[in-house]
C-alpha cells in the first residue's frame, strides 16, 4: 500500500496517543471509569484506547 504521511498527521497520531493512554502500550482501562466494555468485563486496552476483543 502506498500512502504517504505527513509531519503534522504523525504529531496528530502522537497526540492522541499522548491523550489517551499517555504512552503506556499496557494502558488497561481503570475500574473508575464504568462503561458498557467493563460491564462486558472487556476493558478497553493499548496506546490507541481499543476494545481488544475487536482488535
Amino acid at each position: 500500500m502506498k500512502q504517504s504521511i505527513t509531519t503534522s498527521q504523525i504529531n496528530g497520531i502522537l497526540s492522541q496517543i499522548t491523550f489517551e493512554s499517555g504512552g503506556n502500550d499496557k494502558d488497561i482501562q481503570g475500574a473508575g471509569v464504568w462503561d458498557i466494555n467493563m460491564a462486558n468485563s472487556n476493558p478497553v486496552q493499548g496506546l490507541l484506547i481499543k476494545v481488544s476483543r475487536f482488535f
